[in-house]
């Protein structure tokens, strides 16, 4: 599903515990945009619908044992919709959820 949202949509997202998500940095209360074709899997800033989803993506620990981070984001401008997760254009990073698991 796609559709142009004149509001942002609330969603989550996960990262490294340096905050990278492949391999793009990003940094609490920032907003990014992309002028890419949006396509889920593919190109956009991507984040889940529902916050446990994300442990499809990003478990509570990486590889080296270092807890990963995840934050609720709005998600804005173009926005494709895959199953549980939405690909957008643009994304603000809202806030960290360290304690929300």
């Amino acid at each position: 599903m796609v559709r142009k949202k004149k509001e942002p949509v609330i969603s989550y997202k996960g990262f490294n515990s340096d905050w990278t998500c492949r391999n793009f940095k990003y940094e609490l209360g920032k907003e990014y945009s992309t002028k890419e074709k949006i396509e889920p899997c593919s190109n956009g800033f991507h984040a889940c619908k529902m916050p446990l989803d994300i442990f499809n993506y990003y478990p509570p620990i990486n590889n080296d044992g270092r807890l990963n981070k995840f934050a609720m984001v709005e998600q804005d401008g173009t926005i494709k919709e895959d199953n549980d997760k939405r690909a957008s254009s643009k994304i603000k990073i809202k806030n960290g959820m360290k304690h929300c698991f």
